[in-house]
């Protein structure tokens, strides 16, 4: 039986399914959503610990989907990542200012998104507070270098 629960809101089913069978492996049941509506109905009744969020879905942004989820007190705890192909710097800030828990750009790497999903997930004590890669201190509610990937002269995606 999984032990932890991940809602994708994509409309993409080839990049769902990818998720779907890659997070399995780590024992995580994954919903699946197509459409914001889908999403926030999946979100408010189905309870996912985490929620992977797409920028650019029919009829709603990604953006405002998660402003409704924060508006909705049986979704307003859930962290909330973004996967997107939409990679300028801006995304990333934005992201920030609001308060969701990372943004993974498409194609993404799995193994950073289990590792974001194992911290999200797993007690505090197990996190860890400097990057690996360039040593520089992680932002608590990021627990990730927001310069791993991005040229660091001009933050945009190599």
């Amino acid at each position: 039986m999984p032990n932890k629960r991940v809602l994708i809101i994509d409309d993409d089913p080839n990049i769902c399914e990818v998720v779907k069978e890659v997070l399995e492996f780590d024992n995580i049941e994954v919903l699946k959503a197509a459409t914001p509506e889908e999403g926030l109905f999946e979100a408010r009744y189905k309870s996912p610990d985490i929620i992977l969020l797409d920028l650019f879905l029919p009829n709603m942004s990604g953006f405002d989907v998660y402003k409704s989820l924060k508006n909705d007190d049986r979704t307003k705890d859930i962290p909330v990542i973004i996967i997107t192909g939409h990679t300028d710097a801006s995304t990333v800030t934005y992201a920030q200012e609001l308060g969701l828990k990372g943004v993974f750009y498409k194609p993404f790497n799995f193994g950073q998104l289990r590792k974001k999903i194992k911290y999200l997930t797993d007690d505090i004590d197990d996190r860890q507070s400097k990057c690996p890669h360039c040593g520089r201190e992680l932002e608590d509610s990021w627990q990730f270098c927001p310069y791993d990937g991005l040229n660091r002269n001009s933050k945009t995606r190599k």
